[in-house]
């Protein structure tokens, strides 16, 4: 990693309030090479295929892979025989890997990242990133040794998906500003040490929800921008590589008129992927406050006009038959469940969530088997985990069915591009060498660009 304390990003100068001691030195600025490293790879899929995302607390997390596999091993073909009395070998089957999402969904903020490497409960569950990527990870786990030994470690099969929550407009001023400086490199170091195969961030999500308090497009903007370019510039290009920078909506009503997500919006340079937040915005009955399905499918515009993957990286799974036709039919490479008994956790008691787990409900069991893990939605895949490790698309071989390097590859492939390219450089090489022989010692002849042998009148 690089260790360049220059973190601030120049449009702070713009920004009314902050000090001119607190202003960008040049030599902090991330270079336009950086920063046109938007990430290299946003990772997104193939066309029709969505990467399945569960949160949003380590509990929730798990309760969903056990359950979707308890309801598996209740529902297995019926005797022993499957199909022309083929016999179900012992033990056979589906097992608990077969259920392991694409991702994780968990969250943390910049004051603190409490809940990335050591367990945190902010009333709403246990969040733990590391530990939900350790839970099911049985074909890359986690070598024996602490943080402290520096050991690397082999990267998990699944992702993160992070929402970092940035405290609203006062937040991003001190982001800004440079009083979470700190901070910033503390998660720089999170993300160099992180296993997850892909992290998705989702910097300050649903900025423009009128409750979370970022009255101030300019200075989110300027917030998001630099907690980007501080990233990209300093993390290695393996870790570069693996973080993608999410700019997520929550696909609703604004606070005002006045503002728009254009206002909002850091460049395309700075964002990988668009997300929206999606509850009830899906439902005929929804209320004007709460969004509309016209509500989504602007911010899907918005995504569409950019060229820029877009997702659902907040959903709910109450209504899961209108949820998961939407995810078809507006093609989003993300959904992101959060699979939560809201009246259990006391952040959210009494708000009006309710049970959102899938397994609450067998008939949205039934469903979710069909729809998701059996891929049952009409031109829809749903991907799950170790599909990040090569973005949704299937690895192939790199070798040519019946094609076998032989000795006789060594005179085609190697020994006449040698000798065409020798030719190429000898053959005129003699001939003109003998004709300046011919012509006089080497002290006589002139160099074919000297002074002597060029018009120069004539290259005016």
């Amino acid at each position: 990693m690089n260790s360049s304390p220059g973190l601030l990003f120049d449009s702070t100068r713009d920004i009314p309030g902050l000090s001119p001691a607190r202003q960008l030195k040049s030599s902090g600025l991330a270079s336009r090479a950086q920063l046109a490293g938007a990430t290299v790879m946003a990772c997104r899929p193939p066309a029709n295929h969505t990467y399945l995302a569960i949160g949003q607390d380590l509990f929730s997390i798990s309760e969903y892979v056990q359950s979707q596999y308890n309801f598996s091993l209740h529902n297995r073909p019926n005797s022993n025989a499957i199909a022309d009395d083929t016999l179900l070998p012992l033990g056979g089957g589906l097992s608990v890997k077969d259920f392991v999402p694409a991702a994780y969904m968990v969250y943390t903020d910049i004051q603190s990242l409490d809940g990335l490497w050591e367990p945190t409960d902010y009333g709403s569950g246990v969040e733990y990133a590391d530990g939900v990527i350790d839970l099911f990870d049985y074909d890359t786990p986690r070598k024996p040794g602490d943080a402290a030994s520096h050991q690397k470690q082999p990267l998990a099969r699944t992702g993160l998906q992070i929402g970092l929550w940035l405290n609203g407009t006062a937040g991003c001023f001190d982001i800004a500003s440079g009083n979470l400086d700190g901070r910033v490199r503390d998660l720089v170091t999170y993300l160099e040490q992180s296993r997850a195969r892909r992290i998705f961030i989702r910097i300050g999500y649903e900025f423009d929800n009128p409750m979370f308090g970022y009255d101030d497009p300019k200075m989110y903007v300027v917030a998001f921008r630099k907690l980007v370019t501080a990233i990209r510039s300093s993390v290695s290009k393996e870790t570069r590589n693996r973080v993608i920078f999410v700019w997520h909506s929550w696909a609703a009503p604004m606070a005002s008129d006045d503002l728009s997500l254009e206002s909002y919006y850091p460049g395309d340079s700075y964002v990988d992927w668009i997300g929206i937040s999606i509850f009830q915005q899906v439902l005929p009955w929804s209320p004007d406050w709460g969004g509309k399905r016209k509500d989504v499918e602007r911010v899907l515009r918005f995504a569409q006009e950019r060229h820029k993957a877009s997702g659902s990286f907040d959903d709910s799974n109450l209504y899961a038959s209108l949820t998961l036709a939407s995810i078809a039919h507006d093609d989003r490479r993300v959904d992101s469940i959060r699979n939560c008994d809201w009246e259990s956790q006391p952040m959210w008691k009494d708000v009006g969530f309710g049970e959102s787990r899938v397994s609450s409900n067998p008939d949205v069991m039934r469903l979710w088997r069909d729809l998701v893990v059996n891929n049952g939605v009409e031109d829809r895949t749903f991907l799950f985990s170790g599909s990040l490790d090569n973005c949704g698309i299937e690895a192939v071989s790199v070798e040519t069915p019946g094609f076998h390097f032989g000795i006789q590859h060594v005179y085609t492939f190697i020994l006449i591009p040698i000798l065409v390219a020798s030719g190429a450089f000898f053959i005129p090489y003699v001939i003109l060498g003998g004709q300046r022989s011919k012509r006089g010692s080497s002290s006589e002849r002139v160099p074919i660009l000297s002074a002597e042998s060029v018009n120069t009148d004539s290259c005016r």
